[in-house]
């Protein structure tokens, strides 16, 4: 949802936030749902762990943005609000994520 608005847009935000943990929510219902149905019994526990992998992943990300996040803060990145847009990292910045959004 969040790739059809620009970064500098105020529903980019707004999408990210509903998009991502929806996609979580979705992969569970349809993953009880096929589960419940005789073709897909078999199959049962591979699809409960993989759509159980999808809030890992969001986890994971977190984790990814926290790191980017203190990092760019001790390199002396500005947090602000009001900060000017950067668009090189300063040296010992750990960007795993997130740093695409800006170039």
């Amino acid at each position: 949802m969040a790739a059809v608005f620009d970064i500098n847009h105020k529903l980019h935000g707004l999408s990210a936030m509903i998009g991502i943990p929806s996609l979580s929510i979705a992969a569970m219902l349809i993953s009880v749902a096929l589960v419940r149905t005789e073709p897909w019994s078999i199959a049962r526990t591979s699809l409960l762990w993989t759509a159980n992998l999808t809030w890992v992943s969001i986890l994971l990300m977190g984790i990814a943005f926290a790191v980017m996040m203190a990092t760019y803060a001790q390199a002396g990145g500005d947090m602000s609000a009001n900060a000017e847009v950067v668009t090189t990292l300063p040296k010992g910045v750990i960007a795993l994520v997130g740093w695409a959004n800006v170039s």
